[in-house]
């Protein structure tokens, strides 16, 4: 092999070596350029994700919250209403049941008083009558006669006619005694008469032509 042919291998071998080097750092700065491209991609994009994940689990978390609370509050509103409803049930309750009792106790106390009063008129109407026994006694007729009408109008008035034949029969004896009926004695003898009961008809009729 001659010193020409020599060098144009070693020219070759020399361009092959440099082609060859060169195809190496262009492959490894490609490699390179493509890791550093993964690699702040994956950065951005992970970067990216934390904060697009961050916006969404804030999200998620008040609208959760929102949900809870809405609820809740709607659950403490039905419990107050409900609450609320039932003491006022229980109040009505207890108003018409204190109202009921009320009522009872009016009607037992008005009972009491009425029958109370009744009890009292009664006593007047007796005592009158024993007023009208004693001035007949002492020969008072016309005072006499007053206080048995008195009785009679008193015992009339409460339905209690026991005494009203013995006291008619003493009116009529009282007005058979005296020598003058005055105007207040013939109204008040006439309105005794007028409320006496069928059964005393023949002393009403028999009083009735005295005081006419």
């Amino acid at each position: 092999m001659d010193e020409s042919t020599k060098e144009i291998i070693q020219v070759l071998t020399s361009q092959n070596t440099l082609i060859k080097d060169t195809l190496f750092w262009a492959i490894g700065a490609m490699i390179t350029l493509i890791a550093v491209f993964f690699s702040a991609n994956f950065f951005v994009t992970r970067s990216f994700r934390k904060e697009e994940l961050s916006r969404i689990s804030s999200e998620i978390e008040l609208k959760v919250r929102d949900e809870f609370l809405t609820k809740y509050k709607e659950e403490i509103v039905n419990d107050i209403q409900k609450l609320v409803e039932e003491k006022i049930k229980e109040n009505r309750a207890e108003t018409q049941k204190n109202r009921t009792k009320l009522t009872k106790l009016e009607y037992t106390v008005d009972s009491n008083a009425s029958n109370l009063l009744k009890e009292i008129k009664l006593v007047s109407a007796s005592n009158y009558s024993l007023e009208g026994d004693f001035h007949t006694y002492k020969g008072s007729y016309n005072s006499a006669l007053s206080s048995y009408i008195f009785a009679a109008t008193e015992y009339l008035d409460n339905d209690y006619l026991f005494h009203i034949g013995g006291l008619l029969d003493d009116i009529e004896q009282a007005i058979a005694m005296t020598d003058h009926l005055d105007n207040w004695e013939k109204e008040n003898i006439q309105k005794v008469l007028n409320k006496l009961p069928d059964r005393f008809k023949a002393s009403k009729e028999t009083i009735q032509k005295k005081i006419i």
